[in-house]
């Protein structure tokens, strides 16, 4: 990271263990007084097990989190029957927490890990639900604007082009999808289902 840091390089670190996001985060903070950020913040990826004060850490240190949430929907069950436990589990991919201190957050499916698949994302963002349709912790659920920002404005943040995309603006490229439905008049587990009629890049 020092390597790449002093060239003036984004930092992206995939982290799912607290103690490797304690570690990755020491090594961020000292970096980032070297250095300091650049255009775009520094990310954590996944992010899976991430305690409150680490993402409040985080938030002070200007570092952004980038949460695997579809990984609630793909292995929700197993994470909590088999793995982790209930209460553990509640707290896995704590985007709800972050969104709620104010950190700009994203979201992403890993691909070729899982499919990308933006509106399962939001909607997994939105209901906690597994494929199953258990709720896994429910406090971590965020709104609909909170998910639409995470997959837009905010995901373009992470990668210093907020500027240029992620919103529509006068000035930025018109990039944007059309859908067949409009998700605020759609059932919350419902909105992986809609269908994409048209995608538009640079209008």
């Amino acid at each position: 990271i020092d390597r790449y840091a002093r060239l003036g390089w984004q930092m992206s670190t995939h982290v799912q263990g607290d103690k490797t996001i304690d570690a990755v985060l020491d090594v961020y903070e000292d970096t980032l007084k070297k250095y300091g950020s650049g255009k775009s913040p520094y990310r954590l990826e996944h992010c899976g097990t991430m305690r409150d004060d680490q993402i409040q850490r985080a938030m002070d240190l200007g570092i952004v989190c980038s949460f695997f949430v579809p990984h609630i929907y793909h292995w929700g069950d197993p994470i909590r029957g088999a793995l982790f436990g209930p209460e553990r589990a509640a707290n896995y991919m704590p985007a709800g927490s972050a969104t709620r201190i104010g950190m700009r957050v994203s979201y992403h499916s890993d691909a070729p890990m899982t499919e990308p698949a933006p509106l399962l994302a939001i909607q997994t963002a939105v209901t906690r639900r597994t494929k199953s349709g258990e709720v896994l912790g429910a406090d971590q659920r965020v709104t609909l604007d909170q998910a639409l920002k995470a997959m837009t404005i905010d995901a373009a943040h992470h990668i210093g082009l907020d500027e240029e995309v992620g919103s529509l603006e006068i000035g930025k490229r018109a990039d944007f999808v059309v859908l067949e439905s409009n998700p605020y008049q759609v059932a919350p587990e419902t909105l992986a289902s809609i269908k994409v009629r048209g995608t538009w890049l640079d209008g």
